[in-house]
Parts: structure tokens; C-alpha cells; sequence
């Protein structure tokens, strides 16, 4: 599993790093086109796999903080789009879910716990490349549940086919706090006044 985080500075950027295991006819490789982030926030990324061999499960993650802390409702998007290209030999190939309990090939996770994922198995015929997705989802989250949301991560994970059966994804995850109504800091700022009116008459 390959993790990437944000700097100290609220970004990150990677470009071409390419990441292999195994010897021989057993290496795999990652290639990380692109991955950048930052505390506003929102978890952009490309990313391109080779499954030499037998078949490999292959998982990524990338994680930011966010800030400031969201302490209410949230809403949020991912995205997720890819590209199969056949290896040899040319008789065609797989995408599969990497383990039983997950939501999707693409998570998104609020303080390490999945919220939403997309994405499920697929397979292609023999020769040339073939379109997954795009892919996308939506909804809102109460980050109070969680004692506020504080980090945010995608978590890419699939089970190739081997044979040198190339996989390439592009994805996005982006959280926006839901905006207060100006009614209910009004009705807020009122209760204080209020207040301080009654302690001025007491006195």
C-alpha cells in the first residue's frame, strides 16, 4: 500500500514517481501521474498501474487535514474515471473488488472512517483499451457524529487480472462545510442581547 499526505504547508504535488515490487515477470508497478490537495479541501489525483504476473491488489491512499475543522453537516462529491488497457497475452482481463467489506474501488473517509465509495468490477474483452465510468456520488455528512471532521483521505483499491494488464484512474473527493442560515446567527446574536438587557436591569 502506497500513503500519501498533505505538507506542512496545506499542499502536495507529485508528479511521475513511479513505484515497483516484485523480480521478473512479477513486478508491478504504480506510476503516480498526479496527486495534489490541500486544506480547502479537496483530494485531486491520477494514477496508472501495471499487473505483471498473476493478478496483484493494488491500494493507494492519499489523506489531507482540514481546516478549519468542519463541526456540522458536510457535504461532499467523489468522482472516480478509468482506463483498461490489455496486456499480453491479448485474452482479455479484470477489475475486482479488493476485499469483500469495502464500499467501493474508491473510498472517501472523514477521519478514517469510510463515508461513501463508488465503483465495483468489471471486465474486458481481449484487445485494446476500455472506458470505466466516470463514476460519481454526492450526499451530506454530520461531522458532529465524529466529534468534527479534522482529516479527509481517498483509498483506491482494486484486484487487477495479471498478464501485464494496464490500469489507469483519475479521481476527485471535495468536502464543503454547509453554510449556517443567517436566521439562526441572528436568533443567536438575539438570545445574548437579551440576555444582556436583563442583567443590566437587575442591576
Amino acid at each position: 500500500m502506497i500513503q500519501l499526505a498533505v505538507d506542512e504547508e496545506g499542499n502536495f504535488a507529485a508528479f511521475n514517481q513511479t513505484f515497483t515490487w516484485g523480480l521478473g515477470a512479477e513486478q508491478d508497478t504504480i506510476t503516480l501521474q498526479l496527486a495534489s490537495g490541500n486544506l480547502d479541501p479537496f483530494l485531486n489525483f491520477a494514477v496508472g498501474f501495471v499487473d505483471s504476473g498473476a493478478a496483484s491488489i493494488f491500494t493507494v491512499v492519499f489523506s489531507s487535514p482540514i481546516a478549519p475543522t468542519i463541526t456540522g453537516l458536510a457535504n461532499y462529491t467523489l468522482d472516480l474515471a478509468g482506463t483498461f488497457t490489455q496486456g499480453s497475452p491479448n485474452n482479455g482481463g479484470s477489475l475486482a473488488m479488493a476485499a469483500p467489506n469495502i464500499l467501493g474501488v474508491l473510498e472517501a473517509q472523514l477521519n478514517g472512517t469510510s463515508i461513501d465509495g463508488i465503483g465495483t468490477g468489471a471486465s474486458f474483452s481481449s484487445g485494446g483499451s476500455f472506458v470505466y465510468g466516470p463514476l460519481a456520488a454526492a450526499g451530506t455528512f454530520d461531522c458532529s457524529g465524529i466529534g468534527g471532521c479534522t482529516a479527509m483521505s481517498t483509498r483506491l483499491a482494486f484486484l487487477g487480472s495479471g498478464g501485464s494488464d494496464a490500469y489507469s484512474y483519475t479521481g476527485r473527493f471535495e468536502i464543503t462545510a454547509v453554510p449556517v442560515p443567517a436566521a439562526v446567527w441572528l436568533f443567536g446574536s438575539a438570545l445574548g442581547l437579551t440576555g444582556v438587557m436583563r442583567r443590566k436591569l437587575a442591576s
